[in-house]
């Protein structure tokens, strides 16, 4: 179909800047002429990556939740610069604040960096506006939110005219709904996206900077929040909208809008600070900051809750005086009307507060007022405001029926604990999440069936829990006697440990009232598993945090009289009491960061059974945690208004305290001191294993100290220059040359006469202190420093690090290359012996040519040497397989054959079987039938099998005949009822059972030549392999004498028939006289004389090592070895490290027993392995 069918006759109603918005049945598409340049021949990879946004960022809020917040926050530098733009750009004109966007770059240089934004959201717009006129509702609803914005004057029409695309600073920003079910207000929401990457992969809010939030945290205005017996909670009205952006920056905030596809696309820019971008937050709030600044003397109510109860937008205030509740909202409405904000989302627990403020700007209606409970969302929590309670209850929607890691970490995520109040049961859901996790499952897959059981009978409880509903308010009264705060703290090696903080009020009449205020808890981990002691001391380090942050809050409105720390640990309590000079690392850390921050608090022992923060260390079932006393107002004896809070810590039995130091006896010790002038810097540069990260943590580190000397701290620089990596480089070079070279430094300084090996180079130092070779080519054309090159010491760890770079560099080139390419800027000292030593260390060069472990080539064993009669002594092997016709017959049914052969270690016999399969029963009978033609053998020898791993298809077979454990222990009963001792040698080691190996392949070398590619029956196979056999028992030994005359010589076969079995028939002389047989009475004596030659001739041949003739360091337990694999490439072959030796009668070792990484274990001899060139397997 030609493509001009799917144009439409209308026009387009937008020019792009050199492309037009073609109308087609398929939609509005983009179409335009394409630059005349010369492309690149590149290759194009379409990548489609899928990002699980949504319960990635569910699970991140999940555990940043359980955080302690930090009391002082990490203020980086571009806080500072944003601060700094804020206050230089910051007016207050008509009650409006208008403030400038804080960039990274001059608001003239951001189209330069910004590209063109246009295209992509007009392309976004398209899309949404398909999406809004699917949905009527939701079209009238984003229709009303843009209209609404334009008349407020937050928004105005522009004519795309105004702006200069090539030129002016112009960003447009996509937009999308977002819809909230629940809200009263506004129910459908415009988000803009300022993230968005442009035709240069920037976006504006990789541009911005972003400034600190100035507010308090959740957890702090949730404190102050249960203090007090009057409240409100209000909302600042729009309040990102409320603030002004400079002019001159809000063309850096245009939309594009239409409300009918017909209409034509018009532009709106934004005019005030706008949510979706990186900086919003924090212009916002830091406006509300300044109004504090300038107005908090005259109201200083309405200062304090701007500054200590508001979270963004949101305000909660509570007091117990009504008095101070009412002027604390006139205030606050006052010193927002400076800034030109208003409050809407009136709530309160006190009637007069509400009885000014009409329906419309309350949190509920009249009808909702007269119900028994008015329950609104604060801060993420459900506030009764009727009962002035908090109320909890497990999240809905879930589906037990689907079962998956997606929709189980989804649900988890969902709580929302902030304060802890359900610590026991939120501990039980990270148990679950972090085996889930543990277990690397995909996201749409079931978990295990134990996983799946625990989850379901968790989620069974939390769906049969009853809704918790527990007082926002705990009572404080003026005329307290004593409050205090309670602290508990433990841990448990099952699940994790955990900590809880309560608040005591005892009043004059001794009534005690005691509240959970929050707690933490933390998950042991599976990788690095902690004793006991450790994690309890962990459990009190995070109850100090905890409670000193609880501490200074709560400070803010009452008065603290004393701070108590209970644990169950009277190790920990030991460890509190020791000095930290005496403490190991690991403890002594943590014990002087609990005594800095706790020093004002006390520590006090406390039972198990009556310690609240058990409960968080074992987990509580939800149905179980309403109604349990000991965890909403901790142990029972705290209710006593009488209690004592007396120092028990020091009448504990005593306990040994583990990881302390080891003290050094007593007695009079010799003590010298010796100084030694060091540089931290370059012994810290030394762990290094890399000269370019060496080379960059030193630039780093000299930026540092160039920085600290100027005040110019406006410029960013995230890169560092070739000039500052150079200077480094040099830095350390000079370093290890004052440290190698010191005298003939020294001795050029004062104009002295040098010795040593670098006379005759006639070095000199440059204007850097840099040692450097005079030589003889001054008057060459050649770059300087390849005329006098740097001088590096053999022995320098630099001087190895830049070897190795350039070696990697250069491909792994060989030692003249790399030379050559050194000798252009470095002198090394004995270089080609230091070059050949570090690339012979180069672990892939090694792999290349990796080279078999050897050892002096061993004795042999007794069998060998020791006459018997032939096959007492036997080996065997497999070979195959062979394809065998079932018939003569033309297309007869081809089956596999394999050879079973055996040979006698002795005598070099060799005896042939043809085996049907590999099956154990068919190796049983081939050994059988060897049993009754040769007798029965005392000793077998047979291979592991694994030397077939990974060889092709047809050898497979092979291999799980040998490995199989089943087959092994048939052999070896069977062996065992016949009094025959079966021996298996290592894997891949041919060279522990060479002759089965030989015979097989002599065996191989007759039949290749005979069958070349014929296919022959069982019957006619057997027959060749029977004189396979023949002519193979017919091979020469050893001569039968040394005379140069005799041609006669030693075979296997005189030991099975007298005679060489393949030798010619001799004339039929059986009918003559015995008088005339004297010569076969000498060959009688002949035959009986084979021993004595076998002896005499034969064994002595043996004597000699063909190879292997030098002793070489054994292999020892724990060295990284490559084991051989015979069927893939080097670089392929598998790390092991050596688990176990086997040394034989002469202590060198030839055998040994690897552990792979998959934690499998394998024997093998040494030619199966490679040794890794590492200095400790070297040492």
């Amino acid at each position: 179909m030609p493509a001009y069918t799917i144009l439409l006759p209308s026009q387009p109603e937008v020019e792009l800047q050199s492309n037009n918005l073609v109308n087609t049945k398929l939609g509005y598409i983009i179409g335009g002429t394409i630059l005349q340049q010369k492309a690149p021949d590149n290759k194009v990879t379409l990548f489609c990556s899928t990002c699980n946004n949504n319960i990635n960022d569910e699970i991140k809020n999940f555990f940043e939740v359980e955080k302690v917040p930090q009391a002082y926050c990490e203020k980086l530098s571009e806080h500072d610069l944003a601060e700094d733009i804020f206050q230089k750009s910051v007016k207050l004109n008509n009650n409006k604040f208008q403030v400038d966007i804080p960039l990274k770059v001059p608001i003239s240089e951001v189209n330069s960096h910004l590209g063109n934004s246009f295209d992509l959201a007009l392309h976004r717009f398209l899309s949404l506006e398909k999406r809004l006129h699917k949905n009527p509702l939701l079209l009238t609803e984003y229709e009303k939110f843009i209209q609404e914005y334009v008349e407020l004057g937050h928004g105005q029409y522009i004519d795309f005219q105004t702006y200069d695309l090539e030129q002016d600073p112009v960003y447009f920003l996509p937009h999308h709904a977002v819809v909230n079910e629940f809200s009263k207000t506004t129910r459908t929401r415009v988000v803009f996206d300022a993230s968005m990457k442009t035709n240069l992969k920037v976006s504006l809010n990789d541009l911005m900077l972003n400034g600190s939030l100035p507010q308090k945290e959740l957890f702090d205005i949730i404190l102050l929040y249960r203090i007090g017996d009057f409240t409100f909670s209000t909302d600042i009205q729009k309040m990102f909208r409320n603030v002004l952006v400079n002019p001159e920056h809000a063309s850096l905030q245009n939309i594009l809008w239409r409300s009918h596809p017909s209409d034509t696309i018009q532009c709106i820019r934004l005019n005030t600070v706008t949510y979706g971008m990186k900086s919003s937050s924090f212009l916002a709030t830091r406006c509300l900051l300044e109004l504090t600044n300038r107005y908090g003397t005259d109201y200083p109510l309405a200062s304090f809750i701007l500054n200590n109860c508001t979270y963004i937008d949101d305000i909660l205030y509570s007091t117990s005086d009504k008095l101070e509740l009412l002027e604390a909202k006139a205030q606050l409405e006052a010193i927002l009307q400076k800034g030109g904000f208003r409050t809407h989302k009136w709530a309160s627990n006190s009637p007069d507060i509400l009885s000014d403020i009409p329906y419309s700007e309350q949190q509920f209606n009249e009808l909702e007022l007269q119900k028994d409970s008015c329950t609104m969302k604060a801060l993420g929590l459900h506030v009764d405001i009727k009962n002035d309670c908090f109320t909890m209850s497990c999240p809905n929607n879930f589906d037990n029926d689907v079962v998956t890691k997606r929709s189980i970490l989804s649900y988890i995520a969902r709580f929302y604990d902030p304060m802890g109040f359900v610590s026991p049961i939120i501990v039980k859901a990270k148990v679950i999440l972090q085996k889930l996790w543990l277990d690397k499952l995909d996201w749409n897959a079931v978990p295990p069936a134990a996983v799946k059981e625990e989850w379901l009978r968790f989620a069974a409880g939390l769906f049969a829990m009853d809704p918790i509903c527990f007082n926002r308010n705990i009572p404080v009264p003026k005329s307290a006697e004593a409050v205090q705060l309670i602290g508990f703290a433990d841990a448990s090696t099952s699940t994790g440990y955990g900590c809880c903080v309560y608040l005591r009020v005892v009043d004059k009449t001794g009534k005690v009232n005691i509240a959970l205020l929050c707690s933490k808890s933390r998950i042991n981990s599976h990788s690095k598993p902690l004793t006991i002691p450790r994690l309890e001391l962990n459990a009190a380090l995070l109850l100090t945090h905890l409670i000193k942050r609880t501490h200074d809050t709560l400070s803010l409105k009452l008065k603290i009289n004393n701070v108590y720390l209970f644990t169950d640990s009277m190790i920990v309590l030991g460890w509190l009491n020791t000095e930290i000079i005496n403490l190991q690392a690991y403890v002594a850390n943590r014990v002087k960061i609990i005594k800095e921050v706790s020093s004002q608090y006390q520590w006090q022992y406390i039972s198990t059974k009556e310690n609240p923060a058990d409960l968080i260390s074992r987990g509580m079932d939800p149905q179980e945690i309403a109604s349990c006393s000991l965890w909403w107002h901790g142990p029972s004896f705290l209710q006593n208004g009488k209690y004592e809070f007396s120092d028990n810590s020091q009448n504990l039995p005593t306990v040994t305290l583990p990881e302390l130091k080891k003290v050094p006896p007593s007695g009079d010790q010799l003590v010298t001191l010796s100084t030694q002038v060091q540089n931290d810097l370059f012994e810290f540069l030394q762990k290094y294993s890399d000269i370019h990260k060496m080379t960059r943590v030193m630039a780093y580190v000299l930026r540092f100290c160039n920085n600290i000397k100027t005040k110019n701290n406006k410029t960013l620089l995230n890169y560092l220059s070739s000039e500052e990596l150079t200077r480094a480089l040099n830095l350390i070079i000079k370093q290890e040359q004052y440290v190698h070279f010191n005298q003939e430094i020294k001795n050029l300084k004062q104009n002295r006469d040098i010795v040593g090996p670098v006379k005759s180079l006639h070095p000199f130092l440059d204007d850097q202190g840099l040692l450097r070779v005079g030589g003889r080519l001054q008057n060459s054309q050649i770059p300087y420093e390849q005329k006098h090159q740097i001088i590096l010491h053999k022995e320098s760890k630099v001087t190895e690090l830049i070897i190795r770079s350039e070696h990697q560099r250069l491909f792994h080139a060989g030692p003249k290359l790399l030379l050559s390419i050194l000798n252009q800027k470095y002198w090394l000292i004995n270089a080609m012996r230091q070059i050949k030593k570090i690339t012979h260390k180069c672990l892939v060069c090694f792999r290349m040519k990796a080279e078999s472990a050897k050892q002096l080539m061993g004795s042999l064993p007794q069998q060998r040497v020791t006459a018997c009669k032939p096959f007492l002594k036997v080996g065997v092997d497999f070979a195959g397989p062979l394809p065998v016709k079932n018939s003569r017959i033309r297309r007869s049914v081809e089956t596999k054959g394999y050879i079973c052969v055996f040979v006698c270690f002795v005598t070099k016999a060799v005896h042939l079987e043809l085996s049907s399969d590999l099956t154990t029963d068919s190796f049983l009978a081939c050994f059988k039938r060897l049993i009754a033609r040769r007798g029965l053998p005392s000793e077998v020898f047979a291979d592991n099998g694994t030397n077939f791993r990974g060889a092709a298809n047809q050898l497979a077979d092979l291999y799980r005949l040998h490995a199989a454990s089943e087959h092994q222990t048939r052999v070896q009963s069977f062996s065992a009822q016949q009094g025959i001792r079966f021996h298996f040698v290592p894997s891949y080691s041919p060279v522990f059972a060479g002759l089965a190996e030989a015979a097989v392949k002599s065996t191989k070398f007759h039949l290749k030549r005979i069958l070349q590619k014929l296919v022959l029956t069982y019957e006619q196979l057997n027959t060749i392999l029977v004189q396979i056999e023949g002519i193979l028992n017919s091979r020469p030994l050893v001569p039968m004498s040394s005379d140069i005359n005799d041609f006669s010589y030693l075979t296997p076969g005189h030991f099975l028939t007298g005679s060489a079995i393949m030798s010619y028939p001799e004339k039929d002389i059986s009918d003559l006289p015995t008088n005339r047989l004297k010569f076969w009475k000498v060959c009688e004596h002949v035959k009986q004389c084979f021993w004595s030659i076998w002896h005499k001739y034969y064994l002595n041949s043996l004597q000699c090592r063909s190879k292997w003739q030098s002793s070489v360091p054994n292999v020892t337990e724990g060295m990284l070895v490559i084991l051989r694999e015979p069927n893939c490439p080097p670089l392929h072959w598998p790390l092991a490290r050596v688990s176990k030796v086997f040394p034989g009668k002469d202590g060198k070792v030839r055998a040994i027993e690897v552990t792979a990484p998959n934690g499998k274990t394998y024997m093998r001899s040494l030619s199966g392995i490679c040794v890794l060139p590492l200095d400790d397997n070297l040492t």
